[in-house]
């Protein structure tokens, strides 16, 4: 009885790393298809539209009423309750001072930097490497 037992949990183990490993490649396999139809859509030949359209579908609600739209481009808003106000005196002067400082410019080319400000690193010795008794 027991070896049957032992049998059993064998072959349960084996059940269960087996699922486990198609599991695995299956994940996998999506995983390759969502980067060749990514590729597909980056390249130009196909729209993302068509190649994910899981995506781009619109659900209707539950009781059967398109999507609400979430694009306002159509939309002309009414901006009649906004208070508008021109910038306070002392706003006025920071900015004045701003555009007077001459180490800052604004839609020029910015000056060349060195392509390497920092110091070279300095040589370690092989010897010198403080060792972690952790991994040695």
């Amino acid at each position: 009885m027991a070896a049957l037992g032992v049998e059993y949990l064998r072959f349960a183990d084996g059940l269960a790393e087996h699922r486990a490993r198609d599991l695995a490649a299956e994940r996998h396999q999506e995983m390759l298809n969502q980067v060749f139809k990514a590729a597909l859509a980056a390249k130009g030949d196909y729209t993302a539209e068509s190649v994910f359209p899981e995506h781009f579908a619109e659900q209707a609600l539950p009781d059967g009423s398109p999507p609400p739209a979430t694009d306002d481009s159509h939309v002309d808003f009414d901006y009649s309750g906004v208070e508008w106000g021109a910038p306070g005196e002392d706003e006025m002067a920071i900015l004045e001072r701003m555009l007077q400082d001459t180490s800052v410019t604004v839609g020029q080319q910015a000056p060349q930097v060195p392509a390497n400000e920092l110091p070279q690193p300095r040589a370690v010795e092989i010897g010198d490497i403080e060792q972690d008794r952790e991994w040695v």
